[in-house]
């Protein structure tokens, strides 16, 4: 199983070698990625995950849409291991909110409970069903995302963007963002850094 997973951040690690950014933040969280997806590590505490939610069908719609574009070298090295993500849902859903839980869904695999792990890393997945909401949210982590699959619109106070495939998103510390997909799903590799236990919260 650890061979598997290793092939995935192996192939991340080959296409953020390749990235840079002017901008100095940016530039620092890229080489955070490439950096924890390249020295990625069998965990040796893992223990594989109970079965998970199946978001199957929104994953092969990612995977097939993923086929043409800049990651798709990422795509293809996934779907061996796509029935052994731990796929789940990590918010609490108050009275009289949806339930995104069969819509949303993250899978880490380099982390202290990950399957691999890195120093001072998270690093895994964001899946969103196409025509979803993420609502704002915010969490005390860096975090990097690394689109893979999908035109998402990514927002954060004041800002609306569309990401394509091979586009990085930066939040830095505490700040709000959201994404809302269209008639794609959604498939972003997230890296986060900095406080790696305070969990992300509905704003």
């Amino acid at each position: 199983m650890s061979e598997s997973f290793l092939a995935v951040t192996r192939a991340i690690a080959d296409f953020v070698a390749t990235q840079d950014s002017a901008d100095e933040h940016l530039g620092a969280a890229i080489r955070h990625m490439e950096k924890s997806s390249a020295s990625a590590a069998p965990n040796p505490l893992y223990l594989p995950a109970r079965p998970t939610p199946d978001y199957g069908d929104i994953l092969a719609m990612a995977l097939t849409a993923a086929a043409g574009s800049p990651l798709a070298h990422v795509a293809k090295a996934i779907a061996p291991v796509s029935g052994l993500l731990p796929w789940h849902y990590s918010y609490p859903t108050e009275p009289g909110e949806e339930n995104l839980a069969d819509r949303i869904a993250f899978a880490e695999i380099v982390g202290p409970q990950g399957a691999l792990i890195a120093p001072h890393a998270r690093l895994g997945f964001t899946l969103m069903a196409p025509h979803t909401f993420y609502p704002m949210h915010a969490h005390p982590a860096v975090e990097l995302y690394l689109v893979v699959a999908g035109h998402a619109a990514w927002l954060s106070p004041g800002i609306e963007e569309v990401v394509p495939p091979g586009g990085f998103v930066l939040h830095r510390t505490g700040q709000p963002h959201a994404m809302r997909t269209a008639d794609e799903p959604l498939l972003a590799i997230y890296a986060w850094q900095g406080d790696l236990d305070t969990p992300s919260i509905y704003l």
